[in-house]
């Protein structure tokens, strides 16, 4: 396990990005919460990039048999700050976009965290108490269709009424 400051290395991939209005080699790196690259030649930290992967807001691949590969990701709805690179294949560009929506969902899964002992309650207590819920639940979770989490996610608003009725 490669480790850089506090963060995981999760994948490195060569690609290239327009740097001063040219091309330049050098190096994506995927770190657990951040996407850097860097121009291959050390010296030069001239157009070196970060990306909070929370911020990208779209994430674009051209179209296959293309005559470049390439990714644009846009941080944030800014179309000014894109970073695009290229790659000498479609398979490491494939690669490396696949990790990068792997990671996004793998940190947005960790912050809903797991549910307290109340929500958990209140849940149960919904099911009994409003039918039309057990039985959208009924035919949506236990039917295997979404899983338990979406289900409540999407529906908050009810348990934490419930969480902060039964706290007062």
């Amino acid at each position: 396990m490669d480790v850089d400051g506090d963060e995981v290395v999760v994948c490195t991939c060569p690609c290239a990005s327009t740097v001063a209005g040219g091309k330049t080699s050098g190096e994506a790196k995927l770190y657990s919460k951040s996407l850097r690259w860097r121009a291959s030649d050390e010296s030069n930290l001239t157009g070196a990039r970060v990306l909070t992967l929370l911020s990208v807001t779209a994430h674009q691949r051209n179209k296959p048999g293309s005559a470049t590969a390439s990714l644009r990701l846009v941080p944030d709805n800014d179309p000014k700050r894109a970073l695009v690179l290229t790659f000498a294949s479609e398979s490491e560009r494939d690669t490396l976009s696949d990790r990068i929506k792997e990671q996004i969902r793998h940190i947005e899964e960790s912050k809903r965290g797991v549910p307290t002992a109340a929500e958990l309650t209140a849940r149960e207590e919904l099911l009994k108490t409003n039918k039309e819920l057990a039985t959208l639940y009924e035919e949506t979770v236990k039917a295997g269709v979404i899983t338990d989490e979406d289900f409540w996610e999407a529906r908050r608003n009810l348990f934490t009424d419930a969480i902060a009725k039964k706290a007062t």
